[in-house]
């Protein structure tokens, strides 16, 4: 298993989000599994694509609001100019259609936000070890909705 401090000791974290007790908790939360990461906060998208346009960074974490018009298009243009980055989205949501639609867009990491700390720290391990991951709450309903999607022959 990775030490944790190899994970994002090198690349720092952007957190995105308009609600600075969350993001500040969240920063606090990063800074107990990973020691020695790096954290900046933006509370906007605009202001993140510039921060991610000025420097790299190896995981994107945004708080995803219900009814956030400019999210989907904002992510899209992330996954698009920035590959290799790890978007995980924390949220309220718990729309399955939703969430399927984020996970499409390309995001790497689904979490709600009754998610557990241990369940952050096993996507942050997850999806910098290459893998995608989804909070057991969605998985299971995700998998089910993704076998019954009917193919249409070409």
């Amino acid at each position: 298993m990775l030490q944790q401090e190899d994970h994002t000791s090198t690349y720092p974290i952007l957190l995105v989000g308009e609600h600075q007790l969350f993001n500040e908790a969240l920063k606090a939360l990063i800074k107990q599994i990973f020691t020695k990461s790096n954290i900046t906060i933006q509370s906007n998208f605009i202001n993140a694509h510039k921060e991610l346009s000025q420097q790299p960074y190896k995981y994107l974490i945004i708080e995803l609001l219900p009814g956030s018009i400019d999210s989907g298009q904002m992510i899209r243009l992330y996954r698009n100019q920035f590959p290799e980055l790890i978007i995980i989205v924390i949220s309220s949501i718990d729309e399955l259609r939703t969430i399927q639609n984020l996970l499409d867009m390309g995001i790497n990491c689904f979490l709600p936000k009754s998610s557990t700390v241990e369940q952050f720290k096993v996507a942050l391990i997850n999806t910098i070890n290459g893998n995608k991951f989804i909070s057991d709450e969605f998985s299971t309903q995700i998998l089910n909705t993704m076998l019954n999607r009917k193919t249409i022959p070409l």
